[in-house]
């Protein structure tokens, strides 16, 4: 038998090799979802407001008046923990590091465990003895051990993250939820209190919100300040408007009230503008018939109109048409307001031109008369000038 003959000379190359594959260590376990289990902990009956609910709506006039009973109902609430069951295993990087390590290992480790299992035939490194090994046994122990060691250095890590990659991982959670339905319609018990309902309007293709209602408290909005101002805008307008409660439609009211609140409103409106305009003044002096122009420039058609132009004929000023009129007027406003802003910026303008330009004036006066009463006093002139003249 030749054993092989290894120095002490590998020692540090060796162990510094299985420092090096010990290093690789543990890596990450990659894991994918399999399937998802539940398990129900405890079960509680609450009470529950639910999706459902009565709306009673009645429009009075231009207000529009809505009430909402919610539906209450006894349900289990459960508490479930919820676990997701992963298959664990690595990836293609770290099969191909683990591979390459595990062959790596198995040179080292399958010719230290020969060595060692060689040693016992191997005879003793003493010159003096009958039979004589220029290694010994303890040197080949020696080598065995070292060769061993990084062999299952470099092994040890796949061996290991095999096994972790083997078998399944759980993530636990907990979670309540609402389960099946114990009893429907009960009283609601102040369960209903957090709950708000959308309320709104549909003119044709257009929605219009009106706010939200509480639970069992009147809802009460006039629809003048909300409904008829798109209704002045729509030809024709609609013949109805739709009632909507959390997007379910309620039922349908006629715009006829709202349309006579218009037609109201613009009636009062006229009025008060045809009161405005001093119709009597208009009839008794030519120049004091600017708000009866006004008037009629507003309400071509209005109530007052055939009145005021004939005002404005008799006083001898030209009427022009309600079409050419009001945009004719408006222009001459904001022309006027134009030009009178412009005439105010420039005279405040001229105004702080000539405050600096007195002022300047004043400085050199005061100091003339200085120098005239100082005479050839430096310091008093001086002394003047900071006094009086600042």
């Amino acid at each position: 038998m030749h054993p092989i003959k290894l120095g002490s000379r590998w020692f540090f190359p060796l162990a510094t090799a299985g420092l090096l594959l010990t290093e690789s260590g543990c890596m990450d376990i990659r894991t994918t979802r399999v399937r998802t289990t539940e398990e129900v902990l405890s079960t509680v009956p609450r009470v529950s407001a639910q999706a459902r609910f009565k709306a009673e709506s009645q429009l009075v006039g231009t207000v529009l008046r809505i009430e909402v009973t919610p539906r209450c109902d006894e349900v289990a609430f459960e508490t479930v923990e919820v676990s997701d069951i992963s298959d664990k295993y690595l990836g293609d990087d770290e099969v191909a590091l683990l591979t390459l390590l595990a062959i790596v290992g198995a040179v080292p480790l399958g010719t230290g465990t020969g060595l060692l299992a060689d040693a016992p035939n191997v005879y003793a490194s003493d010159p003096n003895a009958r039979l004589y090994n220029a290694t010994g046994q303890d040197s080949l122990i020696a080598t065995g051990v070292i060769l061993t060691s990084v062999g299952l250095a470099a092994s040890l890590p796949p061996l290991i993250n095999g096994l972790r990659a083997v078998g399944t991982s759980a993530e636990r959670r907990t979670l309540e939820r609402q389960g099946a339905t114990l009893r429907e319609n009960v009283p609601c018990g102040g369960a209903e209190s957090a709950r708000m309902y959308s309320v709104s309007v549909r003119l044709g293709s257009e929605v219009l919100s009106l706010g939200m209602a509480r639970p069992n408290d009147p809802f009460d909005v006039d629809l003048v300040a909300t409904v008829v101002p798109r209704l002045r805008s729509m030809s024709p307008p609609p013949s109805a408007l739709a009632l909507w409660i959390d997007e379910r439609f309620q039922r349908e009211f006629p715009v006829e009230p709202l349309l006579v609140a218009m037609k109201s409103e613009a009636e009062r409106v006229d009025e008060a503008t045809w009161l405005s305009a001093e119709a009597s003044a208009c009839a008794q002096a030519r120049t004091a018939c600017a708000g009866v122009q006004d008037y009629l420039s507003r309400f071509p058609d209005g109530l007052h109109s055939a009145e005021a132009r004939k005002l404005l004929t008799q006083g001898g000023l030209t009427v022009a048409s309600g079409g050419k009129l009001r945009p004719a007027v408006e222009a001459a406003r904001t022309a006027r307001e134009n030009a009178r802003s412009r005439a105010q910026s420039d005279a405040q303008l001229a105004f702080e031109q000539a405050v600096l330009e007195a002022e300047r004036k004043g400085q050199t006066a005061c100091k003339k008369e200085c120098a005239k009463v100082c005479a050839n006093d430096a310091v008093c002139k001086e002394q003047c000038g900071l006094e009086a003249c600042q």
